[in-house]
Formats: structure tokens, C-alpha cells, sequence
């Protein structure tokens, strides 16, 4: 006879979502397509390639952009004090640094965890990082890169909020970026023009935008129809954009499809016969 098989009472393993105290979480909501803070942006590109005048445009300008979220503003910048074009930054930020080092982001780090009021910080490290972020001997990663893995959680010790600190870092190479660094963006902005072998190492590390490396940099390319013009992506919300306003690739947009549509997309070109061939391939 064969054997009977047993019944297993069901069990839940449904997930269901944990109750949170949004307050003590500190996000915003409203800012789409650009990120919700806390955010993590970097802006890349060379010199007068648009970095510093799209970082100025975020932090000095209301809604739809950030100048009322921020309470303490920071900038590090080794060449701010001799750039025309950074003294609006100059005037309104709350902390002017020439210079990057570890202990001044610790420091940085201490004043906002003993922050008593749960007032929002923005930190702007423009072009302040000339040779990337380095790993030690050991493979212990930079402060830096360390911090940028929990960032979105640093917050008051006192009151108990997080989600504090946005950070907008600016580069002229990618390779000035850790791994880490790389993986922890939730906006990036590529400005100005690159070599093909540069923009092969982004496309590379981006290639979830699009689905490949090539596809990438086709939509890319599609950013590049002006001088001016440059690549915004939300990597939260899996999006291209040229600049802030003209959607190129989403996600979904593949899914938006009708079903006919994409049978079209499918069907190729038969090619017309010719009378001797149908005499050859009669019916």
C-alpha cells in the first residue's frame, strides 16, 4: 500500500511590515524625481562642467529643491574661496572648510549626534577628494566609505531621530570613488563630456540602468543633445533623466507596454518573394 502522506498544519510565513515611528525616521516624501533626504548625491565631472552651479541650484533654491530643509549647512571645498562662482555658497553655508580629513568628518559626525534640536545637516564636499578614497593595508575601508554605509541612520543620540545628514559629493573621476561609495549613491549627476574610456568604467558599475553596459550608454548618449545638457540618475526610483525634467529610461517602462506592442517590437521584416521562388515553394 503506498504511504499515506502527512498533514502539516499551516503555518504563517507571511511577511508583514514592521510599525515604525515615521517622525523618528526623518524622510521626506515630496521631492520626486529628485531624491527624498536623507539623501547621498554625487555630481561628476570635470572642471566647468556644470557640478558646482547644479550644486548650488539644490541647496540655494526653495522647493522643488532643498533650501528650506536644511537647517546647518557645510561646505569642505579647497577652491571655494577663490571661485566667483561658489560665494552664494559661501555666504549662506553655516561651516566654510578648505580642506577634507577624517578627523573633521568625525567631528562633523559628533555635532550632529549631539544635536538637541533634530535640526537637518547638509554636507558638501566639492572637489575635496583629489586622489579617491583608500583602503589601509589591512583592507579597513576610509572613514568615509565606513560612513557612508549607515549614513542614512546618523542622527541625534539625544533625542533618538535619524536620518539627519544629506551629503553631495562632487568628483572629476570615477575612480576617485570607493566600491563602496559606488554602491551607496541614491542620485548621480554626469556632467560635462568624458572620454569613451570613462564612460565605459560608469557604465559598467550603472549597468542596472537599462539592463547592460551597452544600453547604457545608448540612453547616455540620448542626455547629450546640448552642451548644457547633462545625465540625472535616480537610482532609488531605477531612472534616467535629461536633466532634472525629461524622463529617458524608466524601469517600468517596458511593462508599460500593450501586449500588441511589444508583439510588433518582436515581428521582423519578412522579406517579399519573389514569382520564381513561389514556383519553387508552391503551397
Amino acid at each position: 500500500m503506498p504511504k499515506r502522506k502527512a498533514i502539516v498544519k499551516s503555518k504563517d510565513t507571511k511577511i508583514y511590515p514592521i510599525k515604525v515611528n515615521q517622525a523618528k525616521l526623518n524622510e521626506s516624501l515630496e521631492k520626486y524625481p529628485l531624491p527624498n533626504t536623507p539623501f547621498f548625491w554625487v555630481l561628476l565631472g570635470r572642471i566647468r562642467s556644470g557640478k558646482s552651479l547644479i550644486t548650488q541650484n539644490i541647496a540655494l533654491r526653495k522647493d522643488p529643491f532643498y533650501y528650506d530643509d536644511f537647517q546647518v549647512k557645510i561646505l569642505i571645498s579647497p577652491t571655494a574661496s577663490n571661485d566667483a562662482q561658489c560665494q552664494h555658497m559661501i555666504e549662506d553655508f553655516d561651516f566654510v572648510f578648505e580642506s577634507y580629513s577624517e578627523e573633521l568628518l568625525g567631528e562633523i559626525i559628533d555635532m550632529i549626534e549631539n544635536e538637541a534640536h533634530d535640526r537637518k545637516y547638509l554636507l558638501v564636499l566639492d572637489d575635496a577628494i583629489s586622489d579617491g578614497f583608500r583602503q589601509t593595508r589591512a583592507g579597513k575601508p576610509d572613514k568615509f566609505s565606513s560612513m557612508i554605509t549607515r549614513f542614512r541612520h546618523i542622527g541625534s543620540k539625544v533625542t533618538g531621530t535619524e536620518g539627519l545628514l544629506s551629503i553631495i559629493l562632487t568628483v572629476q573621476y570615477w575612480k576617485f570613488l570607493s566600491p563602496i561609495v559606488r554602491n551607496n549613491f541614491q542620485a548621480l549627476c554626469i556632467c560635462g563630456k568624458f572620454s569613451d574610456s570613462e564612460l565605459n568604467k560608469i557604465s559598467e558599475q550603472m549597468d542596472y540602468i537599462g539592463g547592460s553596459s551597452k544600453k547604457f550608454l545608448e540612453l547616455y548618449k540620448q542626455t547629450q543633445t546640448d552642451k548644457f545638457n547633462f545625465c540625472y540618475v535616480n537610482v532609488t526610483n531605477m531612472e534616467m533623466y535629461r536633466n532634472f525634467d525629461e524622463l529617458i529610461w524608466s524601469e517600468d517602462m517596458e511593462d508599460k507596454l500593450t501586449e500588441p506592442e511589444k508583439d510588433e517590437l518582436e515581428i521582423e521584416e519578412i522579406p517579399e518573394l519573389k514569382e520564381e521562388d513561389a514556383l519553387k515553394n508552391p503551397k
